[in-house]
């Protein structure tokens, strides 16, 4: 063996061990999602309205948290990592101009108002360039153009002019109805559309007394259906955003004494983090538990955790898929959400995720075949009439929430394939169809160069802030099981090979395209899908790719550095702590298997 090869070999051992050490005696990974600028200013923007002396101590940490963490340019990031973005320090500069105790916070917000002036040419263009950054999504618009109007001013009517209309009114049609009229996106947008709507035409001038009448019956329906959809946690979606976006709209229009309100404040407070911010949201739990066993699992590794760990975390998986009509946006019984929280909603990845970790530990553990019948058919019921697969609904596929996607799409290939064998006849045959419209559906949508472009993830550093390397190297890693991949297919999947091959930088790393700032997730994501698609003409991809791993993670004595390729509702920038631990470990583990299978039988205990 070489040097080099013992040097893989080490430091998938000392990875993998920390990434074990993480579970702990939990039943899952729960991970830690980078703070947020935009989620401690819609939070301490949300607590001053609600009651500034109460929440006194929650506002100002977070007001120093914001100021600690404001880039030179003076604008914020959504993580502090990140470059500033318009609708991220347009909240900040909000928070703090509405928040603002001391004449230390008025350089804070000249900087902050010298960045928007030129990002946006002047403070009067603002409204008109978030609803440009946003386009036909008004779900994300309106709450940001909400909170800066009511920072501003909430007497100037102009800035309410141009909010979007929400129309609320839309939550009072039953579900089954929303779902016949192709409307069930509202479902996932509810707490935005009731809160955010009312605020809007409250403060919105020149409607008549029977308009005003209308709106105001409407208005007293629709908070009903809010307090309906609102978990025990008090946490809209788990959203730390979206619950206080839902505060701050019924406090300014006064309905401050609702219990919806003082659920979600608590919630808030819950939330806040001992250096005074919040994240975007509370966990991925169920997503970084199935990566995890996925990763353990195909380095050959999962077994030493030892039978009493892998029955912990089979029974925790199992106990978070959804067994009744979700109660919040009447999903159909069968997937699994992000997280165990009660704020959390089904989805295809987490639910491909998920199953896909259930028939790796199926091999100690007893998985019920019905539940897996359920889950697979979850994912073929959302299945889009473009033959893609969306993330929580059919619909439009205009919004992020009903759009197909290729990395979602094939992510249900891989779950589809791995379970296929053991169903009865009738789910094979519902597979199989499902399976080939997934295949003409990402023929027809892989991009000219052969790559594919990825949803919820992306890169601050690639043109259109796409992370095609991401979406790219998904698909090919999880499509490669599947024995029913048509000839062209297969040569998409060449063409989308060599993009892989022709964007790693000259050290052997990926970032979201060549040359960009590369990342340990990346680089380990591509060098997996290359691993299962090798043709042996990829060994020095490989060998450069593994260098730079190794090289990385031994200049990380500690935890490896976390890169922002995470995408949010409303397009919100995140990373998450364990992702480059899982995804490192996944790349070297399967390469130790397949490469150094004698090397290291011996070595790994």
């Amino acid at each position: 063996m070489t040097p080099m090869h013992d040097a893989i070999h080490r430091e998938f051992i000392r990875r993998s061990e920390e990434l074990k050490e993480e579970l702990g005696e939990s039943a899952c990974w729960r991970g830690e999602l980078s703070s947020s600028a935009l989620s401690t200013a819609t939070a301490i923007f949300a607590l001053q309205m609600a009651d500034a002396s109460l929440y006194h101590d929650e506002i100002f940490s977070g007001m120093e948290w914001l100021s600690k963490n404001v880039n030179s340019d003076g604008g914020w990031g959504d993580t502090p990592i990140s470059d500033s973005n318009l609708p991220t320090s347009l909240l900040s500069l909000a928070a703090i101009k509405f928040c603002a105790a001391s004449t230390a916070d008025n350089e804070v917000i000249r900087r902050a108002e010298c960045f928007l002036k030129n990002k946006c040419g002047s403070m009067e263009n603002i409204p008109s360039a978030v609803l440009e950054y946003y386009g036909v999504d008004s779900t994300f618009s309106a709450p940001i153009l909400m909170m800066f109007a009511l920072s501003e001013n909430s007497g100037k009517n102009e800035i309410w002019r141009i909010i979007p209309d929400l129309p609320y009114e839309l939550s009072l049609l039953p579900q089954k109805i929303r779902g016949a009229l192709n409307l069930r996106v509202v479902s996932y947008a509810l707490p935005a559309l009731i809160s955010v709507g009312i605020c809007v035409r409250a403060h919105r001038s020149g409607r008549g007394r029977m308009k005003k009448a209308l709106d105001s019956l409407f208005a007293k329906f629709a908070m009903r259906e809010l307090e309906a959809v609102q978990p025990s946690s008090g946490g809209f979606l788990e959203a730390i955003p979206l619950s206080s976006f839902v505060c701050m709209a019924l406090c300014a229009c006064g309905h401050d004494k609702l219990p919806v309100v003082s659920k979600a404040l608590n919630f808030l407070c819950s939330r806040r983090r001992r250096d005074g911010s919040w994240p975007i949201d509370s966990d991925l739990a169920t997503w970084l538990s199935s990566k995890s066993v996925l990763a353990l699992s195909d380095a050959k590794i999962l077994g030493s955790l030892g039978n009493a760990k892998t029955g912990r975390i089979s029974d925790w998986l199992m106990g978070q898929q959804n067994s009744v009509s979700h109660p919040f946006t009447g999903a159909d019984p069968g997937g699994w959400g992000w997280t165990d929280l009660p704020g959390s909603v089904p989805d295809s990845d987490d639910c491909a995720a998920a199953l896909i970790a259930l028939k790796k530990l199926s091999e100690t553990e007893n998985i019920p075949l019905e539940n897996v019948r359920k889950g697979i058919q979850w994912l073929i019921s959302i299945q889009n009439d473009d033959g893609g697969i969306p993330t929580f609904c059919k619909g439009w596929r205009r919004l992020p929430f009903d759009r197909s996607s290729p990395d979602i799409s094939a992510h249900a290939v891989r779950a589809f394939s791995e379970w296929r064998s053991k169903m009865p006849e009738q789910m094979r045959r519902k597979i199989d169809l499902a399976e080939k419209r997934i295949f003409s559906y990402l023929i027809e949508n892989q991009n000219d160069d052969g790559s594919w472009t990825p949803l919820w993830f992306g890169s601050q550093r690639a043109p259109n802030m796409e992370n095609r390397v991401f979406g790219t190297a998904v698909v090919l890693g999880n499509i490669y099981l599947s024995p029913r991949i048509p000839a062209e297919m297969r040569s998409s999947a060449g063409r989308a090979l060599s993009f892989l091959l022709d964007s790693q930088n000259e050290n052997g790393s990926w970032g979201g395209c060549k040359g960009a700032e590369p990342s340990i997730e990346e680089t380990s994501l591509a060098l997996i899908a290359i691993l299962r698609w090798d043709s042996g003409k990829t060994e020095e991809s490989i060998e450069k790719a593994l260098s730079y791993l190794v090289e990385s993670s031994q200049k990380s004595p500690g935890g490896l550095p976390a890169s922002p390729i995470g995408l949010y509702f409303a397009s919100l920038w995140y990373y998450e702590k364990l992702y480059p631990l899982i995804f490192f470990t996944h790349a070297l583990g399967l390469y130790v298997f397949s490469k150094l299978r004698s090397f290291t039988e011996s070595g790994i205990k």
